[in-house]
C-alpha cells in the first residue's frame, strides 16, 4: 500500500490542492468540505470561494437528484461509488462527479447538457428566469436548473460521459472548470477522460478519501472535521472504531509536524482506503535525506518491540519534555501507533534528490 502512495501522489502531481471522496453522500458532508475549501483557497479572492461553495453544493444535489438509488442498484454502487473531487492546478479549479443513473435518463440528461454549449451567458440567464418564473420542475427536482446554474456560474458548459454498466444503469461522470474572473490563467490542464481514469484506479484500490496538498496545522483542522463527521458514510461499522480515528489523527499530525516545510508549505497527500474488510490509513511527504536513518532506525525498533515494552517507552517519552520540544520530539506518536496494535504497519522512503526523499507509512486495522 505504501508504493501506492506514492503512485497517487505522483498521480495528482500537478495539483496545487486535490480532495476525492468516494462513497454515499447526504447534505450535512457539503458545509464542510465547502470549509476545507475555504481553508485551503484562503489566498484566492471572495468571489471565487463563493462561486465555488456554490458549485459544490450544486455538485452534490446533482448526484443527489440523478443517481439512482441504493435500492435499485444494489450491489453496483460498490463496484461503482459516487465519487466527488475538487481539484486546483496552476490556480483552475476542477469539480468532478460521479454517479450512477438509470439508462433511461440518459436521453435527456444528454440534450440539456449538450444544450447549455450552445447557449450565451445571457440566454443561460434568461432560461434560468424563466425557469423559476413558470415554476417549472420535474421529478428529479429542478428541470435542470442545478444544470443551468452550474454553466453560468463557470462560465462553460460541464463536460460529460455516460459508461454503460448494463441493460438498466449507466455511470454519469461530469466535470466542471473554474477559472477566476479577470485572471489570465490558462485551463484544459484535465481531461475528463483522465478524470474518468483516476475514478478507475480508486475504485479498483477500494478508496474512500485521498487528500493531497499542503498540510500545515490550519490547513488540516478542517479534515480533522470532515473525517469525524463522516466516518459511518465509510460503512465501516464498528471495525471502524475509535482506535482507527486516532490512527488517522496521529497520521495526519505526522505529515503535518514532521514533513518537509518549504515556503511555509508541507506537501503530503492522505488516503483512506477499504479492501476485504480492512481498512488501510496512508500519509506521505517529503523529509531531508538526513532525516531517513534515524527514522528507519526508530521504526524497524519500534517494531520488535512487544507491548509492554512499547508501555514503557511511551511513559519514558511522555515526560522526556526536552525532546519532546524538539522537531522529531520524542516519537510519541509513532509509539502510539505501534501500541494500538494495528494488523501491519508498513513505510518506505524513496530518494526523490540530493536534498530530499519521500516516506510513505501505512497503518491497516
Amino acid at each position: 500500500m505504501t508504493s501506492n502512495t506514492l503512485k497517487l501522489f505522483n498521480l495528482l502531481e500537478s495539483d496545487d490542492s486535490c480532495l476525492l471522496y468516494m462513497g454515499e453522500f447526504d447534505d450535512h458532508f457539503t458545509d464542510i468540505l465547502i470549509e476545507v475549501n475555504d481553508v485551503t483557497a484562503a489566498q484566492d479572492k471572495k468571489s471565487t470561494r463563493k462561486k465555488v461553495s456554490f458549485l459544490i453544493a450544486e455538485c452534490f444535489q446533482n448526484i443527489i437528484r440523478h443517481a439512482a438509488s441504493n435500492e435499485e442498484a444494489d450491489g453496483i454502487q460498490v463496484e461503482n461509488p459516487k465519487m466527488f473531487g475538487l481539484r486546483t492546478i496552476n490556480g483552475v479549479y476542477y469539480l468532478t462527479t460521479s454517479n450512477i443513473i438509470n439508462r433511461n435518463k440518459v436521453g435527456k440528461l444528454t440534450d440539456t447538457l449538450k444544450s447549455l454549449a450552445e447557449y450565451s451567458e445571457e440566454e443561460l440567464k434568461a432560461i434560468y428566469i424563466n425557469s423559476l418564473d413558470n415554476n417549472l420542475h420535474n421529478e428529479a427536482g429542478g428541470a435542470g436548473l442545478g444544470l443551468i446554474e452550474m454553466a453560468r456560474k463557470s462560465k462553460k458548459a460541464p463536460e460529460f460521459l455516460f459508461r454503460e454498466i448494463n441493460d438498466q444503469y449507466s455511470n454519469f461522470l461530469m466535470q466542471l472548470e473554474v477559472i477566476p474572473r479577470n485572471s489570465d490563467l490558462k485551463g484544459g490542464k484535465v481531461s475528463i477522460e483522465w478524470s474518468e481514469d483516476i475514478y478507475g484506479q480508486l475504485s479498483e484500490n477500494g478508496t474512500l478519501l485521498v487528500r493531497k496538498g499542503d498540510f500545515s496545522h490550519d490547513q488540516i483542522l478542517p479534515l480533522f472535521k470532515l473525517i469525524e463527521a463522516n466516518v459511518a458514510q465509510f460503512n465501516a461499522g464498528p471495525k471502524f472504531s475509535k482506535k482507527s480515528i486516532y490512527l488517522l489523527i496521529e497520521i495526519l499530525q505526522n505529515i503535518s509536524k514532521h514533513g518537509y516545510c518549504e515556503n511555509d508549505r508541507t506537501e503530503g497527500i492522505f488516503v483512506i482506503s477499504e479492501k476485504d474488510g480492512d481498512f488501510t490509513i496512508s500519509g506521505g511527504n517529503f523529509i531531508l535525506n538526513e532525516e531517513v536513518d534515524p527514522l528507519r532506525d526508530r521504526l524497524e525498533e519500534l517494531g520488535q518491540m512487544n507491548l509492554a515494552t512499547l508501555k514503557r517507552n511511551y511513559k519514558r517519552a511522555l515526560f522526556d519534555f526536552d525532546r519532546r520540544n524538539k522537531k522529531g520530539g520524542a516519537s510519541l506518536g509513532l509509539i502510539d501507533m505501534f501500541k494500538t496494535g494495528p494488523k501491519s504497519i508498513d513505510y518506505t522512503f524513496n530518494t526523490v534528490n540530493n536534498n530530499l526523499s519521500f516516506f510513505s507509512l501505512s497503518i491497516t486495522v
